[in-house]
């Protein structure tokens, strides 16, 4: 998309990302497990023996890191999403009296962030299902090198349970991005509208169009949420007991 027109940062709203961005570097800093397990042998609880082990070892690490860099673009999302509407919600507060230029300026550029955002996340998206193709595809060539019934038996029964948890993710995180997609599109609809013809007059016109935007973002920040603890979940569930014992006495 092109731009709407000059981007400007003001104070208010560049005072009010840093804000967000700090809120979120210690909300992501009071999770060591997504932190750690990308760089820990403890994803290698997951596999199967075979003749490609060392390789299907740097697959699963791949897929743990790629599930933990979106579980961050899902947090970036929901904070884009609040300081998008928020900046939508000074321009047609009834009883603005600001600068309508500046005001404007905040919303496109906190539109424009959120759009950036919503391209990392389909692309850091496809990259994690490229991966989980991999180690799903090696894990159940793995299988037939067992010689063991019984431990063959076990690994298939692990290996469904992994990818039940990453098709957890993929069902939450894909809707999700969907309709963040639309909302960005919607967002910039009203951008554009309140850019053009920005009075008393046109904002009234599209009460209605900006509630209905206003309940979306708030629907849409839930989801994400949701998207963040599924990806937790499947972290967590591929910890080692050792890795886990590490993490809990780091928190202590």
């Amino acid at each position: 998309m092109g731009p709407i027109g000059p981007v400007n940062l003001p104070s208010t709203l560049e005072r009010a990302l840093s804000t967000r961005r700090f809120h979120l570097s210690a909300s992501l800093l009071a999770v060591p497990v997504l932190v750690a397990c990308a760089s820990c042998a403890g994803v290698k609880s997951l596999l199967s023996p075979g003749n490609d082990g060392e390789a299907t070892f740097v697959q699963v690490d791949d897929l743990m890191s790629r599930i933990e860099r979106i579980h961050v673009d899902c947090e970036l999302a929901r904070q884009n999403i609040a300081a998008s509407t928020d900046a939508l919600r000074v321009m047609v507060d009834p009883e603005f009296r600001g600068d309508p230029q500046l005001a404007h300026g905040d919303l496109v550029s906190a539109l424009e962030l959120s759009e950036r955002q919503a391209e990392d996340l389909q692309s850091d998206y496809n990259r994690m299902t490229s991966s989980a193709n991999k180690v799903f595809a090696q894990w159940e060539e793995n299988l037939k090198s067992f010689s063991s019934d019984s431990m063959r038996e076990h690994s298939a029964v692990r290996m469904e349970a992994t990818r039940a948890r990453y098709d957890t993710v993929l069902t939450t995180v894909g809707p999700a991005m969907e309709l963040y997609r639309g909302f960005n599109a919607s967002l910039r609809d009203h951008t554009l509208y309140l850019g053009t013809d920005f009075n008393e007059e046109s904002v009234v016109l599209v009460e209605r169009e900006i509630r209905v935007l206003f309940r979306e973002a708030e629907a849409l920040r839930a989801d994400f949420i949701h998207c963040t603890e599924t990806c937790r979940n499947y972290v967590r569930k591929a910890t080692t007991r050792s890795q886990s014992a590490s993490t809990e006495r780091r928190e202590v």
